[in-house]
């Protein structure tokens, strides 16, 4: 991890996993200038989240929502069958990929409970940056969370691109 070199994953490393929850990501390769996103589209920003979040709560001031809108239904992608995916959103319980220092541990943790999709958007507190990610938790709220970009440890969560228009 010190090299910072982007990379990816599927969640237990089975590609089969890849056509059910798609690839995690690193900070690494979201911020690559390379690119990631496919042409025509791109990774969406903390706005684009806080404006999916205040028309699903019809808040224009509102910072979170409830999740049960932006879910699948049944119980296929999430533990409790709660979601009704009322704007075809149809996230995801895909959990996410802990790492620790240099690999010493790798872990897959809240499948079917959680999901987080990066954002573009690093923000600076103080001397560190933190990447924002959009956080849901089933059953429960979405709301937009960061985490910090220098840490040692390392956090690889989904991407969901937007359309260009």
């Amino acid at each position: 991890l010190a090299e910072k070199k982007p990379f990816c994953c599927w969640f237990d490393y089975d590609s089969v996993n890849y056509w059910e929850y798609g690839l995690y990501y690193s900070v690494d390769a979201i911020t690559d200038p390379r690119g990631l996103a496919p042409t025509g589209y791109r990774i969406p920003t903390k706005d684009d989240f806080l404006q999916l979040i205040r028309f699903v709560a019809n808040d224009e001031g509102a910072t979170q929502c409830d999740s049960n809108p932006l879910e699948t239904t049944g119980t296929d992608y999430w533990n409790d069958n709660t979601g009704t995916d009322d704007y075809g959103f149809s996230a995801r319980g895909a959990g996410y990929v802990s790492v620790e220092t240099n690999y010493s541990s790798v872990t897959f943790k809240e499948l079917k409970n959680e999901a987080y999709l990066w954002s573009s958007t690093q923000e600076k507190f103080g001397a560190n940056y933190y990447q924002n990610h959009l956080s849901m938790i089933d059953n429960d709220i979405t709301d937009i969370k960061n985490v910090q970009v220098d840490d040692v440890n390392q956090y690889l969560y989904n991407i969901r691109f937007v359309k260009e228009i």
